[in-house]
């Protein structure tokens, strides 16, 4: 089984480019692909973690079973378990699993099988709701990850409707704005990114209101020149550099993400008087967070990942 998704990986022309591309940033950028490197292969033969600071929480960038990733209940259980206090959930085209949590139609106490009981409070602009557990919470922004046709991108904390079908990537950034979200750019280097057809549309989509590019924890080797040219693009074109799990299955959740200070970050929610999907907006535009990343092990990546022949 693994011989042949090895296999399947190695004859993919998305391979090729991703080896070839290692090697012009190893050139080009020794140190910073070097650095990189390390800390994957730190991660996966020492077992060295990359902690997260003290404060809230948020993991950024998740899928659930409404698009292709673990069990809604299951994550509501883990992240109440590991103290994450923030969430946005991004499937993939669809928001319907805030939706149905915010109507009723899933049921976090039935769905459960941890006999934790749950309230959920929705905010007033539907934009973000707080699941509540005895004494934890956690807040989940209304997100999706959507598909342009440049790749793909993350709209946090938004509120109506997007259309299902694929659009340009200028229109996407501008209704997610309009809809009252903030927009970060995903996976950019990989094939289902913006700067996989080319690095101006970093620059582009900067420039109508992007305000984050994130580095994947997904992204191993020979893919690690991913994160440094996210890096890169980070300082050049004035953009918050994230840090993401992509989470798929269970074991990828709290991996990666981002910490906010805890006074830092009730300070925004003050001023954007108890709204969380600004208050994080906030917090993302100024670029006050701490990251923590931490990369898959080649087994993880071979049970989770699949190659697209080509960009869709």
């Amino acid at each position: 089984m693994i011989l042949t998704k090895v296999k399947e990986i190695m004859t993919n022309p998305n391979f090729r480019y991703s080896v070839s591309n290692f090697f012009k940033e190893s050139a080009k950028h020794p140190y910073l692909m070097s650095t990189e490197t390390a800390k994957f292969f730190s991660h996966w033969v020492f077992c060295i973690r990359e902690e997260p600071k003290q404060g809230f929480r948020f993991e950024q960038h998740s899928h659930s079973h409404f698009s292709d990733g673990a069990n809604l209940a299951d994550i509501v259980d883990l992240l109440l378990d590991k103290r994450i206090a923030l969430w946005s959930l991004t499937d993939h085209q669809n928001s319907k699993a805030f939706d149905s949590i915010a109507n009723g139609k899933y049921d976090l106490n039935k769905e459960n099988k941890t006999g934790k009981k749950f309230e959920v409070e929705v905010q007033s602009d539907k934009r973000a709701l707080i699941i509540y557990s005895g004494n934890a919470q956690i807040v989940l922004l209304r997100s999706v990850e959507y598909c342009t046709d440049k790749g793909e991108i993350n709209i946090h904390g938004y509120s109506g409707q997007i259309p299902k079908k694929i659009i340009r990537f200028e229109d996407a950034i501008k209704l997610g704005i309009d809809a009252g979200g903030w927009i970060a750019i995903n996976h950019p280097y990989l094939w289902q990114g913006l700067a996989y057809l080319g690095r101006q549309n970093i620059e582009l989509a900067a420039k109508i209101g992007a305000i984050a590019i994130e580095k994947n924890g997904t992204e191993i080797p020979p893919q690690i020149f991913c994160p440094v040219k996210a890096s890169l693009d980070a300082k050049e074109f004035g953009l918050a550099l994230l840090a993401s799990g992509d989470a798929h299955k269970l074991h990828m959740y709290g991996m990666s993400g981002l910490t906010f200070n805890n006074e830092d970050y009730l300070a925004a929610l003050k001023q954007c008087n108890g709204n969380h999907a600004d208050s994080i907006k906030q917090l993302v535009a100024s670029k006050n967070f701490e990251t923590y990343l931490n990369y898959l092990t080649p087994k993880q990546f071979l049970d989770f990942f699949k190659f697209d022949a080509q960009l869709k």
